[in-house]
């Protein structure tokens, strides 16, 4: 149900009681890249799935669009939520009941969206992390990849001659 009637619908409550699931877009989002290299893996080697694909992509319901397109979508979409409910705002009149309902919504979306957003600079920090603790003589465990770190900044050195 969204809002207090099926004849009265009210978007910000809609919006706010949907926020705090919207937090799985982190894992979504953090295996994203994982998602589409898997699916170019797949389709480089195995014939079945890349004929599958093109069968699905020539499907009307498709548009004409690849996996790929779809992948993306949710990441998309988490983003527009954000400027939907300003923009609905902008065209709410204070004294509207329904506006302070659409503002609480703005805040409780935008928090989730900024959650997301962290959790994903942390997951690429580790990963960097672990590319940096890789390269290192057979791979020794360094300690360098722990949950309380976190990648800053790279930069070229160039060592001094004697």
């Amino acid at each position: 149900q969204v809002g207090s009637s099926l004849q009265n619908p009210s978007i910000g409550p809609a919006f706010t009681k949907m926020s705090s699931f919207l937090i799985v877009y982190s894992d979504y989002c953090n295996n994203h890249q994982k998602a589409l290299d898997v699916v170019e893996r797949c389709s480089k080697h195995n014939s079945s799935f890349n004929h599958f694909l093109n069968q699905k992509r020539k499907d009307p319901r498709s548009r004409k669009l690849d996996l790929n397109s779809f992948l993306i979508k949710p990441l998309q979409r988490i983003c527009k939520y954000p400027l939907f409910l300003r923009e609905l705002l902008r065209h709410t009149k204070k004294e509207d009941s329904e506006y302070k309902e659409v503002e609480e919504a703005l805040k409780k979306i935008e928090q989730t969206v900024k959650l997301v957003n962290e959790s994903k600079r942390r997951d690429e920090s580790q990963a960097k992390l672990k590319e940096v603790q890789a390269k290192f003589i057979n791979g020794q465990k360094l300690g360098i990849v722990d949950s309380q770190r976190s990648y800053i900044c790279e930069a070229k050195i160039r060592l001094a001659d004697d």
